[in-house]
């Protein structure tokens, strides 16, 4: 199962290489025989692909750290990354960054990130509804899945992908890296527990 799960998150950034770099030679080159369909497709597929690479890289991480002293609400859930209304999602972005103590840059990659999510969950369920469409509108996607906008918002679904991907594993290498270092400290020093420390994380 875990190297099922390994060959996922290889396919999903496989996937979304391919995507970029197809899509840059389709522009760049002017003998290109490129469909009237290519911009939706590719669009779509880095849609799917970025949710699907942020779900298993979660997941990952979670069954990682799920043997260690963290309770589950100090982890990026999955729930925390699901889609739904604005307020669904202005409640997620708020949790996480509590728990992260992110930026605003990373807030805006959230933002960019619920809009994806949810136009990921309209492509797969067939239901653009019009909550979708106003989250999209507040991040600046176009809710025309079959056509796009073109190499500006493939652009911006990969990069929110990197920017998100880096998030992720930022936060928790830096959990593993204070975890070892607290328990060693604790052992060696203090009495007090581990995560009495672990809340400003």
């Amino acid at each position: 199962m875990n190297q099922l799960n390994d060959n996922f998150i290889l396919s999903y950034s496989d996937d979304l290489i391919y995507i970029s770099s197809l899509y840059n030679i389709y522009q760049s080159h002017p003998f290109a025989a490129v469909s009237a369909f290519a911009d939706g497709f590719i669009f779509r597929t880095a849609v799917i692909s970025t949710v699907g690479n942020i779900e298993t890289i979660l997941e990952k991480w979670n069954s990682r750290l799920s043997a260690t002293d963290f309770t589950e609400n100090e982890f990026l859930s999955l729930k925390l990354f699901s889609g739904g209304s604005l307020e669904r999602v202005n409640g997620n972005i708020n949790s996480i960054k509590k728990l992260t103590k992110c930026s605003s840059e990373n807030i805006s990659t959230l933002k960019s990130y619920f809009a994806i999510k949810n136009l990921r969950n309209a492509i797969i369920h067939h239901d653009l509804s019009q909550s979708k469409i106003n989250i999209l509108d507040s991040v600046g996607f176009t809710a025309d899945i079959f056509n796009s906008d073109g190499l500006e918002n493939i652009n911006k679904v990969i990069e929110v992908n990197k920017n998100l991907t880096d998030f992720i594993n930022v936060f928790y290498i830096k959990k593993c890296m204070v975890i070892n270092f607290l328990k060693n400290m604790e052992a060696t020093f203090y009495p007090i527990t581990v995560k009495q420390n672990l809340n400003g994380i």
